[in-house]
């Protein structure tokens, strides 16, 4: 299992041991982000991505290096795109390109793009998505080279080399993804990504509960059959706002590893009932949480809503991994992780 974001390491799931990932050494003045790694169980690469300004830098521009994952030292291509890349890149079965949701320079909107992780250039640009807010990454590739992306509850499929964007799939059971009249869908809101045979997604979701929004992974088939939701809330009275985010798959298929985003601190609205006002004053009340707080869970495919004991660490569908020290620990962090193959 390979760490994604800036926890550049590699998790031997077997020993529990961990290795480290070679650091750009790149990071915006000011501030503590840095590297961003990506990798799939169906590439033999992986992606280094920085998404930075550096006061040397004429405009917005993110640096990209390719490495091989097997041995991962030095990168075998690396260059500077200019423009803005709004998400994570996400590298191809062949290793040979990266989908993205990419802003070139002077454009006021992101467009789902192709780059050729060899030469940098820009394959292929727009989707059904164009003009869309992104906040997560809906887009994933399939292992033939083809590439599918959710546009509200329609998965839709088409090819770096093709003009047609075709609906495979439509999962009308999908609860509304809406944050403000609770009907209907919006896009955007969601990570996508296929299984390593192809025949399968897992992807979050953001789901209405009580007065705010939980973000829950789901399953299906390609097709559009299977659909099933895999994570549940440890309390569905909990004020607390619950993210199960960035799922990924294993190399066999089954299983679906997901990231408890619940840092920082979470504030949740509770309308006690008044006897003496129409309308009740809102109270909160707030968790501090943090990444020790922010556990990587794993799920079997065949899980069907599964609590996890949060906020205790979750000994049935955590990790645990072996600290420098030699020391056992439970696997959390600020950022999501993905299975190497």
């Amino acid at each position: 299992m390979n760490s994604t974001w800036q926890a550049a390491t590699v998790f031997d799931l077997q020993t529990g041991e961990m290795s480290r990932l070679p650091v750009s050494g790149l990071k915006a003045p000011g501030s503590g982000e840095g590297d961003e790694w990506q990798a799939t169980t169906m590439s033999p690469r992986l992606l280094r991505f920085n998404d930075i300004q550096l006061a040397t830098d004429p405009g917005p521009n993110a640096r990209i290096a390719v490495f091989d994952s097997a041995t991962s030292t030095t990168a075998r291509h690396e260059w500077r795109v200019e423009g803005r890349v709004e998400t994570q890149p996400l590298v191809s079965p062949d290793g040979t390109k990266a989908l993205a949701f990419y802003r070139s320079s002077g454009s006021e909107n992101p467009r789902l793009s192709i780059l050729n992780l060899v030469t940098g250039t820009l394959v292929k640009q727009g989707s059904l998505l164009d003009g869309e807010t992104i906040l997560d990454n809906p887009v994933t590739w399939l292992p033939d080279g083809r590439y599918a992306y959710l546009v509200e509850n329609r998965l839709i499929v088409s090819s770096p080399d093709s003009s047609t964007e075709t609906e495979v799939a439509r999962f009308t059971a999908l609860p509304s993804n809406r944050t403000s009249n609770w009907t209907g869908y919006v896009s955007g809101q969601s990570s996508l990504v296929a299984s390593p045979d192809g025949t399968r997604i897992a992807f979050s979701w953001v789901e209405k509960r009580g007065n705010g929004f939980d973000k829950h992974v789901w399953v299906a088939g390609v097709d559009g059959t299977g659909l099933r939701r895999l994570t549940k809330v440890p309390d569905e009275t909990d004020p607390l706002t619950f993210r199960f985010v960035s799922p990924g798959w294993s190399p066999d298929g089954q299983w679906v590893v997901a990231h408890l985003d619940m840092s920082a601190t979470q504030t949740a609205p509770v309308f006690p009932p008044s006897p003496y006002d129409d309308i009740p004053p809102p109270q909160t009340v707030s968790g501090t949480t943090g990444c020790g707080n922010s556990q990587i869970v794993i799920f079997s495919v065949g899980a069907d809503r599964e609590a996890i004991s949060w906020p205790t660490l979750d000994a049935t569908h955590g990790v645990r991994v072996k600290e420098a020290d030699g020391k056992a620990a439970w696997l959390t962090s600020c950022s999501p992780v993905s299975w190497l193959p």
